[in-house]
């Protein structure tokens, strides 16, 4: 075997014969060793090789480039061939030499730009346009290695928006059809990171990549599977995407990959497929038919060390308000164990999202705080990740809806955490949220309710008898007729659900004390009216709860005297609830929340905003359709001023993309939406204020 003192010897003289042989040494040479040989060979030949490029013998050149696409791969020679000025003279050869010295020169520009310094020189010199020729005319193994450095390449975000700019969307797309078994592989890499951007998502599909994407799920290679899954997972951010996805057979070929898959290609197909059901209520239905949300948290909780993909897909996955619970069940512990382990700065964010998103639940709250979701949130409040500190501030208000809770977040001591968190966090938002949260706590301290847990009344204390209450409401309200039953069960009532869509019960009005309509835009005055003169019969009171703009009128308003509520602020829910409760008890019909007064909203009103107080500026515009979609991304008031912001500076491409993801995409609804900006910037908008 010939030394590199040999070779490069060869190299150097006169006979082409020798040299080319020598040549073909040390390319053999270059791509069997290790990484610290490549560096050694380089260190000794690369002004040699910088000659050679230059040659004016084809041969030589396609040999030479052959040789520097293997040195290419070590990360210090990435470094060494930039600064000896081999980009410029690689980028020339993908115009004008061969096939084979082409997907060389495009094969080493694919390991160069793995070094970030080395993207932005290398689309500086101009080789982007020529690496998308290469892909629409070049040959399979040139088109392979374009694809390769064009997925290198758009890591950058500026080049992610160049590279689609130039058009190589399209041909793209042809090599996932077309191309070799590698060659489709590395068509999915590149068009999953040309797809972060949210306009690039729209013409990705506009281009065809859905169909042949899900058909690389089905008949490609482990690794093409894994990128297939990946790009769908970031093309199905799209609400249009989701439902073309589930259309062309995407959530079958994805459940099948979750199935049967690599562990690699199993967490993207779940991370896909909890994309897919943001927002689309069909895409969850049909997820569920297929019973994988089970498989899908297993899949994405199976090691208490989680990587970055399985954070976002879970915080993803815990979006969809119809998951929490079977998250909650199945992979509560990892998530938990993973986060108090986890020491980098986005996934430790990432995790915490997911824990607040599960705070939302209506049904397992009491799970979260058995296994100490409290404290964990406390301690995030006066740890260093600051990134996080909104999240766990978010995640304490919606425990403290629960007023049981509520009592425990205090007795936990977490009001010192939240004013601090208030008064030095660098995260803007986390300071906002924390105030809302301290807002909230307030209210409860200032509640006629006794503040611990366990000491929370109910009817059978003092002797009384347990009072058995009736609710008339909409099903389209029952998220909100959830939280205001257990409310009422906590503050010592029994209560039967009526609602509208299901036939009366026997005992609706018999056995009950009385009955509480709960008034929207969904329950109308006259929804109500037959189990409302059933028990005006029987001489049993009725109170009315207002639950959003919508006001009762008419005979039910006569029937009603000064029996109404209104909690359209949810902020009140639990102050209102309670004097409903010592209404029932004691016939008390003096007892009423103090009247809202109408005024102006301003920045410092609407940053404090919840999620319900947004649904009712919502509804003001007649944007109500949109209210499940906001809810299920958490746009509370911080979220809603960010958009404004966008409004306000007119960056329209960013505010675009946002109100495509909730849906809000035609044009009527996004004029709608610009006027209901508008009012609140200029002071038009009017909210109640107790």
């Amino acid at each position: 075997m010939n030394t590199l003192s040999q070779i490069t010897a060869d190299i150097l003289s006169g006979a082409y014969p020798v040299r080319f042989k020598a040549l073909q040494s040390l390319v053999e040479l270059s791509s069997r060793n290790h990484d610290g040989d490549r560096e050694r060979i380089l260190a000794q030949v690369h002004g040699l090789l910088f000659k050679l490029i230059k040659s004016p013998e084809p041969p030589i050149v396609e040999k030479t480039v052959e040789c520097i696409r293997f040195l290419a791969r070590n990360n210090s020679n990435k470094v060494t061939l930039e600064k000896a000025g081999f980009i410029e003279p690689l980028k020339d050869l993908l115009q004008s030499a061969s096939e084979k010295t082409k997907a060389s020169a495009a094969g080493a520009l694919w390991s160069l730009a793995v070094n970030s310094e080395n993207k932005v020189k290398i689309a500086a010199s101009g080789a982007i346009p020529s690496l998308i020729q290469i892909l629409k005319t070049g040959s399979s193994e040139a088109k392979t290695t374009a694809a390769g450095a064009l997925w290198n390449l758009s890591v950058n975000n500026q080049l992610e928006i160049e590279i689609v700019k130039l058009g190589a969307l399209e041909p793209l797309v042809e090599l996932l059809q077309t191309g070799t078994n590698e060659g489709k592989n590395r068509a999915a890499q590149a068009l999953s990171n040309l797809c972060y951007n949210a306009q690039h998502k729209v013409l990705a599909a506009r281009a065809g990549a859905i169909p042949p994407l899900i058909e690389l799920l089905k008949t490609g290679s482990h690794d093409a599977r894994t990128n297939a899954c990946s790009a769908l997972w970031n093309i199905g951010v799209n609400l249009q995407n989701k439902t073309l996805i589930s259309q062309c057979g995407g959530i079958e070929a994805l459940v099948t990959v979750l199935r049967e898959g690599t562990v690699d290609s199993q967490v993207n197909a779940a991370a896909a497929l909890a994309t897919l059901t943001i927002n689309h209520d069909e895409n969850q239905d049909k997820i569920c038919s297929l019973f994988v949300l089970e498989d899908m948290v297993r899949v994405l909780t199976r090691k208490p060390e989680f990587n970055a993909d399985m954070c976002t897909a879970l915080n993803n996955f815990t979006k969809n308000s119809r998951n929490v619970d079977v998250v909650i069940k199945i992979g509560l512990e990892n998530i938990l164990l993973a986060f108090q382990k986890e020491k980098n700065k986005t996934n430790h964010e990432r995790i915490c999202g997911c824990l607040r998103n599960l705070s939302l639940t209506e049904s397992e709250k009491d799970t979260l705080v058995q296994h100490g979701l409290i404290q964990i949130f406390i301690d995030t409040l006066n740890g260093d990740m600051e990134s996080s500190k909104d999240e766990a501030a978010a995640g304490l208000h919606n425990l403290a809806l629960d007023p049981r809770i509520a009592l425990q977040i205090l007795e936990k001591g977490a009001k010192p955490a939240l004013e601090n968190t208030q008064a030095s966090s660098s995260n803007k938002q986390a300071q906002i949220r924390a105030s809302s949260v301290l807002r909230l706590l307030r209210q409860v301290e200032a509640s006629p309710v006794q503040h611990h847990p366990s000491s929370i009344p109910t009817a059978k204390e003092g002797g009384s008898k347990e009072k058995l209450v009736t609710i008339s409401y909409s099903p389209q309200d029952q998220k909100l007729i959830n939280r205001i039953t257990r409310i009422l069960t906590d503050l010592g009532l029994t209560v039967s659900l009526e609602s509208t869509n299901q036939p009366r019960s026997q005992d609706a009005c018999s056995e009950a004390c009385a009955l509480i309509l709960c008034f929207s835009h969904n329950y109308p005055s006259q929804a109500g009216r037959a189990i409302a003169q059933d028990f005006h019969q029987m001489k049993k009171p009725l109170i009315g709860l207002i639950l959003d703009a919508y006001r009762p009128s008419g005979w039910i308003l006569a029937l009603l005297g000064s029996h109404l509520f209104d909690l359209s602020s949810r902020s009140n829910l639990f102050l209102g609830l309670n004097e409903v409760v010592r209404f029932v008890r004691h016939q008390e019909i003096h007892i009423r929340l103090p009247e809202p007064c109408q005024r102006p909203v301003s920045r410092e009103d609407w940053v404090h905003w919840n999620g319900d107080q947004v649904g009712d500026w919502l509804r003001t515009y007649d944007l109500k359709n949109f209210l499940g979609r906001f809810i299920d991304e958490g746009i509370d008031g911080v979220a809603l001023d960010q958009m404004i912001e966008l409004w306000k500076t007119k960056d329209e491409i960013s505010l675009e993309g946002i109100l495509n993801e909730l849906g809000v995409s035609g044009l009527g609804d996004r004029m709608k939406f610009s006027t209901g900006v508008q009012d609140l910037v200029c002071g038009n908008y009017c909210a109640p204020f107790f």
